[in-house]
């Protein structure tokens, strides 16, 4: 094993361990129950300005408490899911790549980590102000779409490494010579 795929390896294994453990210590779980039979924005974008403001003008004190704490733990849940996505990309493309390459398929996980961010820091504004205006409901449920495309995307990208590695493996191996 080489000392990249070590590097990498590692890092995928620490975002993966320490994701499901941000979701599981946040509110997100909670917020999600008290919440019902709606979801939360991230989860679910508002379809225009009504919508956002009859679901946020529904939100309970407790839900709206939840929702604070949400987003606070959302920032180690994206950050740790960027790093896992990331790890788990580069291990896939493998060693000697063009930097080129690596900034693309990088590209979506950096991607998914912004606009999450964007997305939280819109809703964390809502419950500072007035609440959704016309801009931020369809700002928020464009990087709330762009967020989950991004993700999407990562996945073909990801098998696309793990294809060309597997191609360039199986083309460089010196094959047995029969006596």
């Amino acid at each position: 094993m080489t000392a990249f795929t070590r590097k990498w390896l590692l890092l995928a294994i620490v975002g993966i361990v320490l994701n499901p453990i941000c979701l599981l210590c946040g509110s997100f779980l909670d917020l999600s129950d008290e919440m019902l039979p709606d979801e939360p924005f991230d989860v679910k974008p508002a379809v225009s300005l009504e919508d956002a403001r009859t679901r946020f003008e529904a939100i309970s004190p407790k839900a709206e408490e939840l929702y604070k704490s949400h987003l606070v733990w959302d920032v180690p849940y994206f950050l740790t899911m960027g790093l896992a996505s990331a790890s788990l990309l580069m291990l896939a493309w493998g060693p000697g790549r063009a930097m080129r390459t690596y900034a693309l398929v990088l590209m979506f996980t950096a991607a998914f980590v912004v606009f999450d961010a964007a997305e939280n820091l819109t809703i964390w504004r809502w419950f500072q102000t007035d609440g959704p205006t016309a801009a931020s409901v369809a700002f928020a449920s464009f990087v709330t779409k762009a967020k989950f495309a991004s993700l999407g995307l990562t996945i073909p990208v990801l098998l696309m490494g793990v294809w060309q590695r597997f191609k360039n493996r199986s083309t460089t191996e010196p094959t047995a010579v029969r006596a």
